[in-house]
């Protein structure tokens, strides 16, 4: 009897439930709503491609990633899903100093894959780029000082069937 009442005060108080949930973590994904629609139901957004399986439309979003607030549908894809995610505090035309900086200039995101070689993660088709999530617990990475903090990228090859493949790796 006292779980009809408690149901019935739920529809009575209105509990909403969300368009669709997405497929993945919501700090996993981006809001791609104003991106371009390709026939066979994918969507172009930044360079990236995301087939129907990695976005949804939803009607959340969250304030500081932690408290949900419904907003207008929108849709959202997950970046992380399709790409190998980089995470950075900062907005798109931000940099990290003692708060974060805008700038208009061109941003790269270098790292050293030998000794003699580097790339700029943004011009790699195997990175994606979340910009402005969460970061109350960074710290500058001093690798001169501490060893803990020297991360490199390494080239691996696969041993599956493409073995010609290349796929860069973070190594702490």
């Amino acid at each position: 009897m006292y779980g009809r009442i408690f149901a019935c005060l739920l529809v009575l108080f209105g509990v909403r439930s969300t368009v669709c949930s997405l497929p993945c973590d919501y700090i996993d994904s981006v809001n791609i709503t104003d991106g371009e629609r390709l026939p066979n139901d994918e969507i172009r957004h930044n360079g990236v491609i995301y087939n129907k399986t990695y976005y949804r439309m939803i009607d959340y979003e969250y304030e500081d990633f932690a408290t949900k607030k419904y907003v207008p549908n929108y849709i959202r894809g997950c970046l992380c899903a399709v790409r190998i995610c980089v995470r950075l505090c900062c907005g798109e035309r931000e940099y990290l100093g003692k708060k974060c900086t805008h700038t208009d200039d061109y941003l790269p995101v270098v790292v050293n894959v030998s000794a003699t070689e580097t790339i700029d993660l943004r011009n790699h088709s195997l990175y994606g780029f979340l910009y402005g999530k969460p970061c109350e617990q960074v710290y500058e990475l001093l690798p001169e000082e501490s060893s803990v903090d020297e991360w490199s990228i390494a080239r691996t090859k696969t041993s599956g069937m493409n073995v010609d493949e290349v796929y860069l790796i973070f190594i702490p």
